[in-house]
């Protein structure tokens, strides 16, 4: 197959969470192996343009970007078109574009689109596939049960984007990428074609080469991830006061988000500690001393990259019972599941963990066998096989 040239498109230049990371390895490995990749992002806060990035700037006032952004941005429009005449691309790689969804859609549409899904925004208008008032799973689909998560003025905006910007996605996007099973067979029930299922890809080398430091106590819990309810913060802190009651743990949060401040206020103590954001030697450093990793997610995740790389350093994994962790977690093999939203759970989970450590011994035969099929060949033999199909 020949070198292309590969436009990517994210909604933000900013760092959100695991798309961006995973995004900017993607790029990375693409040109390694030769192709031209140009990374097109936007940002509130400046514009850069780079041999291999454009940074666009857009509108800062809140209310008129979110305007925009479900309607049309003109000027965004005319930036975008100019950009893929000058580049001529092969292929247009979509991960997250829900900021501005038509804008980017009908300034790319000549062209051979491909995209990632890593939310349910494209059959959810919440993007999470929760019932908002009862913290349910939701089968997903537009319809007047949107009511139950929307106001009258939010449901009547977001029928009307979702009528036209499914219209447009069917037409115009020549192949969807899904990173886990339950995703895609979410995506496929509502009616979309052309979906291919391709777990994203782990970066052996640089994971494996971080050691375990005996500096570090290790009586501790580890968190990595965005901070907002829909990761279960609150339910992953709720269980850990309960479980670590008059017992000598801790319960280490790494992550930044929205609802940071909030959850640090009101949860921050001895017993537990937000970190913030940090550098990839301390996070792989603080993951190698970990207890385990607690994935307490309310949405259904298609599939957390933290997960992965717990496998990879062979970590136990204390997770939700729900989305693309279930595609490989075995219970009591390599980590344990309780019920989704319960802390009441999660805590009898830690307590079960504490008590038998002892059946994780053989976790790297069980990890082995899952993580082949993650490596970074897999994944770009399988990409580029999708671009052959589009082009």
């Amino acid at each position: 197959m020949k070198k292309l040239r590969i436009l990517s498109i994210n909604h933000t230049e900013e760092f959100e969470g695991g798309t961006e990371v995973f995004k900017n390895k993607f790029c990375k490995e693409l040109r390694k192996r030769g192709h031209k990749v140009l990374e097109l992002t936007l940002s509130k806060n400046f514009g850069e343009i780079k041999k291999e990035k454009i940074v666009l700037k857009v509108v800062s006032n809140n209310v008129l970007r979110k305007f925009l952004g479900v309607t049309f941005y003109p000027s965004l429009y005319r930036k975008i078109k100019r950009i893929i005449k000058d580049f001529k691309p092969d292929i247009i790689h979509f991960h997250n574009i829900e900021k501005f969804p038509l804008t980017i859609l009908l300034a790319s549409k000549r062209n051979k689109i491909v995209k990632t899904i890593n939310d349910y925004g494209i059959i959810c208008p919440t993007m999470w596939c929760i019932k908002k008032k009862k913290n349910t799973v939701c089968e997903a689909g537009f319809g007047f049960k949107c009511l139950k998560c929307l106001n009258v003025f939010e449901f009547a905006v977001h029928f009307v984007l979702s009528v036209v910007k499914n219209k447009f996605y069917k037409k115009y996007i020549g192949a969807f990428i899904s990173p886990s099973k339950l995703q895609y067979e979410y995506i496929t029930k509502h009616g979309y074609r052309n979906v291919f299922l391709l777990e994203n890809f782990l970066l052996y080398d640089k994971i494996s080469k971080f050691n375990k430091n005996k500096k570090i106590k290790k009586n501790y819990f580890l968190y990595i991830g965005q901070i907002t309810k829909q990761k279960g913060i609150e339910v992953m802190a709720n269980a850990f006061l309960k479980f670590s009651k008059n017992k000598n743990f801790k319960l280490i949060v790494i992550g930044g988000g929205p609802e940071k401040e909030k959850y640090e206020k009101k949860f921050s103590s001895e017993k537990i500690k937000f970190l913030g954001r940090v550098d990839d030697t301390t996070k792989f450093t603080y993951m190698q001393n970990a207890l385990a990793i607690i994935i307490p997610s309310l949405w259904m995740e298609t599939g957390p990259h933290v997960g992965m790389e717990a496998m990879l350093l062979n970590k136990p994994i204390i997770s939700s019972d729900i989305g693309g962790m279930t595609d490989y977690v075995i219970d009591k093999k390599n980590g344990l599941f309780f019920r989704r939203g319960s802390s009441e759970d999660l805590a009898q989970k830690l307590i079960f963990f504490v008590k038998n450590k002892k059946i994780f011994k053989d976790i790297y035969k069980t990890n082995k066998g899952v993580l082949r099929k993650y490596s970074v060949e897999h994944f770009i033999k399988g990409l580029l096989t999708i671009y052959e199909k589009v082009m």
